[in-house]
């Protein structure tokens, strides 16, 4: 390194690096400056009696505001045009074209945690009503054609539960259900498509657990017999909705969350 410096953000810069050097002043591995000076952004001068690559402080500066650049996550192609824009505007409008797919990644992001949440709040409700009864006074469920269950990408599929509507003639019904917290994370072009909503305003609720095969009537008749034998006075429908699987695929352990109508209620 040769002994002539100036200063460059506070630190004491030598007229001459190494690409050793460089990579420690920056905090980057030289294999990254390598590839900067691959794609032509810089060019170090070459000793032709060594053969060494040295790089001046213009080097090192450009360096330094690429790797600020690429800390924005703008690519290599961005980076390059705004270097070699003459043009404010030009600059600004690549600027905020770059904001404007930050944001649209922060979206992103914000709806993934959403879906953390959701699975979250799954097993949070197989812990907290696994084999016992609570009863619910509000609750408001969102009914969906079973098929969104199979449609390509459909948001409903992701927060839905399929549900089944038992009624007192022993007909049924089939629907991918939405819980109203959730409702909002649909695309507005599927939430548009729901069938029904039903206002549960006095309910019992339980989860069950079963193996094996799914069977929603016996994992309806297995919730019924434990409430009437508990005192409470139910009346249909009754509805019995997926919540999760743990397990194999060929045997797994199912959660179902299971709602009764209550005609009266009996304290718990």
């Amino acid at each position: 390194m040769e002994s002539s410096s100036v200063l460059f953000g506070g630190i004491i810069m030598a007229d001459k690096y190494r690409i050793g050097e460089v990579a420690k002043l920056l905090g980057v591995t030289t294999s990254a400056i390598r590839f900067y000076e691959k794609m032509g952004m810089v060019k170090p001068e070459k000793n032709v009696e060594n053969g060494y690559r040295y790089y001046r402080g213009k080097d090192v500066k450009k360096l330094r505001s690429i790797l600020c650049h690429r800390s924005m996550e703008m690519s290599l192609s961005v980076i390059d045009h705004l270097k070699h824009s003459h043009d404010l505007s030009e600059v600004k409008s690549m600027i905020e074209e770059q904001r404007t797919n930050s944001l649209r990644k922060i979206a992103e992001e914000e709806k993934m945690i959403r879906l953390y949440d959701f699975y979250c709040a799954i097993i949070d409700e197989v812990v907290d009503h696994s084999n016992r009864f609570t009863v619910k006074h509000h609750e408001c469920l969102h009914l969906f054609a079973s098929d969104f269950y199979y449609r390509p990408n459909s948001t409903v599929c992701i927060v839905g539960h399929p549900i089944t509507t038992f009624y007192s003639d022993g007909s049924l019904e089939e629907h991918l259900m939405v819980c109203d917290r959730f409702i909002n994370m649909l695309d507005c072009e599927e939430a548009a498509e729901e069938v029904s909503s039903l206002e549960l305003s006095s309910s019992l609720y339980t989860v069950v657990r079963r193996e094996g095969d799914i069977d929603e009537r016996s994992v309806l008749q297995s919730a019924f017999d434990d409430a009437v034998a508990q005192g409470y006075r139910i009346r249909p429908p009754y509805y019995v909705y997926y919540l999760i699987s743990l397990g194999e695929w060929e045997t797994p352990c199912r959660f179902y969350g299971v709602i009764l109508s209550l005609d009266d209620t009996k304290e718990i």
